[in-house]
């Protein structure tokens, strides 16, 4: 059974729950000229502008001027964690028509104290500006509990009840970027201890957490004037703060903050006496940089500040786009970022100031066009097409200061150069680019770091890519995965030079009727993803993967529509598939399912944080009725928060059967590399029967994790690789998990065999895969060593028996990987009496 939460209906049913619309609603498709605001219900798509987090559809709220725009989602269910309405769901700078939006606001809502939030019921249009003035939109509703808490938990009921009547107010005047929130909670009976605050759920991916006296650093607990975050791109910044006289706290709250990536910030806690109300002001920002929004916020609250301005140079003239960190104090205050003349300005509290300027960028570049966008699965028709024809033709880019350096106490940065791979066969790869000097230390407060410790990386989709780097010496690394071998070289680069090297890759592998996927991987709709989904596919190809599995945390996001407009149609297939995880029961992927585009929350995907499962066997059979029989299930890390921990796994024992289920089908017997003890849980399941192909996967978050490529699965399919027949080599167990080898044999794995069948391997791979030994194992026990990569076994036991063969290397796999050569083949069902093959264990308790 699943016990429904219906958070969304906490105290009282909602009937009456309405939004209104004016009689003569405003156009919100046209400009807004300077000096004026607007504020209505969306009729249609085309005044939304998507982004990487981008979800606003008609019936949805804008609010509107010349330089800002704040969406409020409508009484409905969103598409990520948070799913009430009543919150900004989309923010961005106003842009120029047919640029991109930049949203990457996941989710802008308001708490009462530690898991509680806005339930709304009403949303009207109070002004929509057209008169003159500040326009303003209404909500009016009751708290709620945080489904997230709550169904991280497994505990409804958890978070009391604070019996509260809520409105808030969201006024934007013009030429502001600072939405000004104002809320007014009335006590229905004394509440319990809490607190108005805000929680705001950002795209990990592009966003950088910047705060006041912390910087990009580690955050603390000190109460602070405002929380921030800045694009690594440069092209939006978020600002939360608290009102005149006000601090935000975020003591106590590091429960919220280990659930997702997201800031917090609350006021005064209080207990409230019935029929009293509180009331709390705070402003939300969207700007083009932090000082902009900093400075608008010194003036709302009309504290003193002093100006500062400078232009940022270089020796080949003024730079545009670089990071202008402003200290007051000695601490980090805000960041600037120039403009196309290199200038900067910001208003700062009075006190000593000075300056590190970041001109080297981040170091990555994945050879999208100018202007490409990061692009959210849940757009609504019209900025997604926009987006999607930027990947194709490009956009007017915003400019992003790389290979320029750092410079501390100075405004004058370096003159970059570039390095232009080109394979010869014009395919997807990737490249590092390292270096032969110790790189010169720097703040990571101030100053992005460098990519997985590099100068420079990057993805190429067809065939080159520019790397603009600090001038100096570097060694090269240009490769394409385990099925290709590498190129090795050093290039000297100085300032304003451009070379270009031109490397061939060789195919080491290419096995007839395999594909090489990775069915557990991650990108931005996945709440603690660190890369784009169309970053993530041109990595899948650049690394040599056939077969890309997006394994989103709790969405069903779909990347195939990414597939043409990157021209990676012909390289990559793309299955749709789910990471259903529900803390207490595990992780489990679950593919190929399709998405229901419009359902929300996450186009379909199951919200076990609304629904939470009885059982694990409970959970599995709900999703069998959601999405159909044809889909795999699999356990992801099982002994690292997934099925086995959970239950408490033991050898031959499960110590909760609530927590364990005998429906998966796969399970993971390496993650990022390593094998430990899911090999243990694997072995333990089918030497008792159960039918679980074993998978190798990445679990990569961003872009360096994971062993990404190389800790990966070759899926045994023949002519056309379709969705179902990908379903049935993994049913079938006609899979092969590794880090690099690849290992034929005469007999497919997961076959069940005649006594005295010959099994014949060979092991083979890249010039630097290098594999010592072939390990038997008979029903668990390694009963043979062959200390070659190639071995033949006849399989005459005495009775049926489980057979498989681990395959190793001692040597890494330099300069691919860092790994030692391991994959692992089988499992093969002996049927010694030819009456169906007996496990020789007996099930689990």
């Amino acid at each position: 059974m699943l016990l429904a939460l219906a958070l969304s209906c906490d105290r009282k049913e909602c009937d009456d729950c309405s939004t209104t619309t004016p009689d003569d609603p405003v156009d919100l498709s046209l400009p807004v000229p300077s000096g004026e605001s607007r504020a209505g219900r969306l009729v249609d798509d085309a005044p939304t502008f998507g982004g990487i987090s981008g979800e606003a559809r008609p019936g949805d709220y804008l609010l509107v001027n010349a330089v800002a725009r704040f969406v409020v989602q409508d009484v409905r269910p969103g598409n990520w964690y948070v799913f009430e309405g009543g919150g900004v769901i989309d923010a961005d700078v106003v842009r120029p028509a047919g640029v991109p939006g930049r949203d990457a606001i996941e989710e802008w809502s308001t708490l009462f104290g530690l898991g509680r939030v806005f339930v709304p019921e009403r949303i009207e249009v109070v002004s929509d500006g057209a008169e003159g003035g500040d326009a303003v939109v209404r909500v009016t509703g009751y708290d709620g509990p945080m489904g997230l808490v709550e169904g991280a938990l497994e505990a409804p009921g958890f978070v009391p009840d604070l019996n509260l009547e809520i409105t808030t107010e969201y006024r934007l005047p013009p030429d502001s970027h600072l939405l000004t929130v104002h809320t007014t909670a009335t006590a229905t009976t004394t509440s319990p201890l809490f607190a108005i605050g805000d929680i705001v759920l950002g795209a990990d991916e592009v966003l950088n957490p910047f705060v006041p006296g912390v910087g990009m650093g580690d955050d603390d607990e000190r109460p602070r004037s405002w929380n921030g975050y800045v694009s690594e791109r440069n092209d939006v910044a978020y600002l939360l703060a608290a009102g005149p006289g006000a601090e935000l706290s975020v003591t106590g709250y590091s429960l919220l903050t280990e659930l997702a990536s997201m800031i917090v910030g609350f006021g005064p806690t209080e207990v409230l006496p019935a029929g009293q109300s509180r009331e709390w002001t705070r402003y939300w920002g969207a700007g083009p940089d932090l000082a902009t929004l900093s400075a608008e916020l010194l003036a709302a609250r009309g504290e003193a500040s002093q100006a500062l301005e400078g232009v940022v140079t270089a020796p080949d003239g003024r730079v545009a786009g670089a990071r202008v960190v402003v200290d007051l104090a000695g601490e980090p205050w805000t960041m600037a970022i120039t403009d196309a003349d290199g200038a900067f300005s910001a208003q700062v509290p009075p006190g000593a100031t000075s300056y590190v300027v970041d001109g080297r960028g981040t170091g990555r570049f994945t050879d999208l066009p100018d202007g490409a966008a990061p692009i959210s699965p849940y757009a609504s028709p019209t900025p997604a097409a926009l987006a999607l024809k930027a990947l194709q033709t490009g956009a007017p880019p915003v400019p992003a200061s790389r290979g320029r350096g750092v410079a501390v106490g100075s405004l004058a940065l370096g003159e970059p150069g570039q390095v232009v791979v080109r394979v010869t066969d014009g395919a997807p790869f990737a490249v590092r680019a390292a270096f032969t000097t110790a790189d010169a230390p720097t703040d990571p407060a101030r100053v992005q770091g460098r990519p997985d410790g590099l100068q420079a990386a990057g993805w190429a989709r067809d065939g080159e890519v520019v790397l603009t780097v600090e001038p100096g010496t570097y060694s090269l690394l240009v490769h394409r995965g385990p099925r290709w071998e590498t190129w090795s070289g050093e290039v000297t680069v100085a300032a304003g030079a451009v070379e270009t090297v031109t490397p061939s890759l060789a195919l080491a592998l290419s096995p007839a009727d395999w594909v090489l996927g990775d069915p557990h991987e991650h990108a931005s709709p996945s709440p603690d993803g660190g890369i784009a989904m169309e970053d993530r596919l041109v990595l899948a190809a650049a690394h040599g993967l056939q077969v890309h599995f997006g394994t989103d945390h709790d969405n069903l996001a779909d990347y195939r529509p990414l597939l043409a407009p990157l021209g990676l149609q012909g390289a990559l297939r793309s299955v749709v598939a789910d990471e259903v995880s529900p803390p207490l029961r595990g992780h489990f992927n679950i593919y190929p399912v399709e998405p229901v585009p419009g359902l929300a929350p996450n186009d379909g995907a199951w919200t076990w944080w609304l629904e939470v499962p009885e059982t694990t066997d409970a959970m599995m059979t709900s999703l069998r009725a959601r999405h159909g029989e044809d889909f795999i299930l699999q356990s992801n890390h099982p002994m690292d928060s997934g099925m086995g921990w959970a239950s408490g796994w033991s050898p031959g024992d499960v110590g909760d059967r609530d927590y364990w289920s005998d429906q998966v089908q796969a399970m993971e017997v390496m993650n990022d590399g390593e094998v430990g003890e899911y090999l243990d849980i694997w072995e333990d399941i089918v030497l008792r029967g159960g039918r679980v192909t074993p998978v190798a996967v990445s679990d990569a978050h961003s872009y360096f994790d994971g062993k990404y490529g190389f800790s990966a699965t070759w899926i045994q399919v023949s002519g056309e690789v379709t969705d179902a027949k990908l379903a049935a080599a993994f049913r079938e167990g006609r899979v092969l998990p590794t880090n690099g080898p690849f290992v034929s044999s005469n007999v497919i794995p997961g076959s069940t065999v005649d006594t005295g069948t010959v099994v014949s391997l060979v092991a083979t791979g890249a010039s630097y895969v290098h594999v010592d030994r072939v390990r038997w194992f008979e029903d668990g026990v390694e009963v043979e060593v062959v200390p070659a990569a190639t071995a033949s076994r006849t399989l005459t036991p005495a009775r049926d028996a489980l057979v498989y063969a681990i395959v190793e290397g001692d040597a890494p796999m330099a300069p691919a990987s860092g790994l030692t050569p391991w994959a692992l083949v089988g499992p093969w069902r002996v049927d010694v009496d030819g009456n169906g093959w007996t496990p020789p264990l007996p099930a689990f308790p």
